[in-house]
């Protein structure tokens, strides 16, 4: 790992993906490839802290207001690198996830937009029942528990799979923690 936290792994640059990133920075510190390897890992690894926004155009944002110089575009090259990295690390339980980080903000979406003023307009009855809406929130722990439950099978799954001889780690980018 050096100086600014992250680590590219000298196989990751075998994939034509990420090495078309790093051969185009011609400098010797390949900062620029660094950085946008970076967006990589952020945007596409599923324990990067920017999963947080499940919508990608949000997720994308977020990462750029962050870590760019402003005028900063996203290119084919870093969309391909962005595909092939979630191709690469992607296991059907993290497509669940994926799935289910997705209901949970409609969820959210749901909570925030409930009006139990509002009526029907043929029938003058309410849309909204309180009753219900109280029963949903019942619920709300238990979706979070769940939620948790999944995030750390796949903790499990992926570093059962990512166990190397001596006891290292392997992967694209090395997790900076």
């Amino acid at each position: 790992m050096d100086k600014d936290g992250l680590e590219i792994t000298p196989q990751s640059l075998i994939i034509s993906q990420f090495k078309k990133i790093w051969t185009r920075d011609k400098s010797k510190e390949k900062k620029k490839a660094r950085i946008e390897l970076a967006y990589v890992y952020y945007y596409s690894d599923w324990r990067s802290p920017y999963r947080i926004y499940p919508e990608k155009e949000e997720r994308s944002e977020r990462i750029i207001l962050d870590i760019f110089e402003k005028g900063w575009k996203i290119d084919e090259k870093i969309l391909e690198a962005c595909q092939k990295y979630e191709e690469l690390n992607t296991t059907d339980s993290m497509l669940l996830l994926q799935d289910a980080r997705g209901a949970v903000g409609k969820l959210r979406a749901y909570f925030r937009d409930v009006d139990l003023t509002e009526r029907d307009e043929k029938t003058g009855k309410p849309i909204y029942s309180a009753k219900d809406l109280m029963l949903n929130l019942k619920q709300v722990g238990s979706v979070i528990k769940g939620m948790k439950e999944l995030q750390e099978e796949i903790a499990k799954e992926q570093y059962a799979e990512t166990r190397i001889k001596g006891g290292g780690r392997a992967g694209a980018f090395e997790d900076p923690q």
